[in-house]
Parts: structure tokens; C-alpha cells; sequence
């Protein structure tokens, strides 16, 4: 049984479809996948974002989160929930099949998936330039 299947709803239909089959395809691997979060508000995204820069876990300042618009998703292996989120070979292997359907990844981010070229689409982050050189 898939976990937070609820959580596709409001992704971008095309999106939702790919989310939808890597699932199922986990499923049948038995490795037990939930989709912890799917879209999110301009609010949860700054709770979280607070968060990251107290010490917690990776998130994206509001407004330049792909969750924000129904193009991101965070899904783990049953077995990393169930152990506290510490990370196993099955979230290897989950993100193996993300992956290979043609979904991009985040560094430093292991349960984030997103839609290719969707970080082209965002507005421009609040980084520095880089320094010119000499």
C-alpha cells in the first residue's frame, strides 16, 4: 500500500503522472514508499525554510520551492520512516527509479524529486553573483 497518495493532488497533472508510476513501480519492490509532501503553501514553505536555517533539514526559501508550484515531491522508503529517517539502501534504490523515469534529484536532499528543467522556471534566487574575474 502506498502512503500519501492523497498528496498528488494539486502536483502539475503531467508530473503527477510520472509520481504516480515510480510509486506503484517502489511498491512493487516492496519497498513500502510514502509521499511525504507533495504541493505546499507560501506558509509551510517559510516554516520549513525557518527551520533549514536553524539547523534542520534542506528547504528552499519561499517562493523559489518547486513544491510551491506542483512540481516537486519528497518521497521515502518505509524502512527510513520507520527508522527515524536515517537513510538505507532502500531510498538508494527508491531514488534509483525516480530517477530512471527521468525525474531530477537534489544534492544534499535524498526524498526530493523534481520536474526536469522546472528550476529554469523559478525566479531568480536571492544569491550573490559570482565575483568577476581578473
Amino acid at each position: 500500500m502506498i502512503r500519501g497518495l492523497v498528496k498528488l493532488r494539486g502536483l502539475d497533472p503531467r508530473f503527477a503522472r510520472v509520481v504516480q508510476y515510480c510509486l506503484e513501480k517502489a511498491d512493487e519492490q516492496g519497498l513500502d514508499p510514502v509521499l511525504d509532501y507533495g504541493i505546499r503553501s507560501h506558509a509551510e514553505q517559510a516554516v520549513l525554510y525557518q527551520r533549514y536555517l536553524r539547523g534542520g533539514p534542506k528547504a528552499a526559501p519561499p517562493g523559489l520551492s518547486l513544491h510551491q508550484y506542483g512540481l516537486a515531491v519528497d518521497v521515502y522508503a518505509g524502512s527510513v520512516v520507520r527508522n527515524n529517517f536515517r537513510y538505507d539502501s532502500n531510498q538508494d534504490k527508491l531514488r534509483a527509479i525516480f530517477l530512471g523515469a527521468g525525474l531530477e534529484g537534489v544534492s544534499g536532499d535524498p526524498p526530493h524529486f523534481q520536474y526536469p528543467g522546472a528550476q529554469r522556471l523559478l525566479p531568480r534566487s536571492t544569491r550573490r553573483p559570482r565575483a568577476r574575474r581578473r
